[in-house]
């Protein structure tokens, strides 16, 4: 739950979505945070490599 009372005076309190509570909201789910942490888990490996790739293209191309 969101603490900040600048943040809140702004929005309702079921639009302070965060954690656990906004990913089982966005999977429509009460089990939505287990899913898509554990597909992350799953996917981290790839997620990494994809990065690591896209690091060496990026800072080959600032060789001068």
């Amino acid at each position: 739950m969101w603490k900040q009372e600048r943040v809140r005076q702004f929005f309702a309190e079921d639009e302070l979505l965060i954690g656990q509570n906004y990913w089982n909201f966005v999977c429509d789910d009460p089990d939505g945070f287990r899913i898509v942490f554990e597909q992350y888990k799953q996917s981290a490996g790839y997620i990494k490599a994809s990065l690591s790739r896209i690091k060496t293209m990026y800072f080959k191309g600032l060789e001068v």
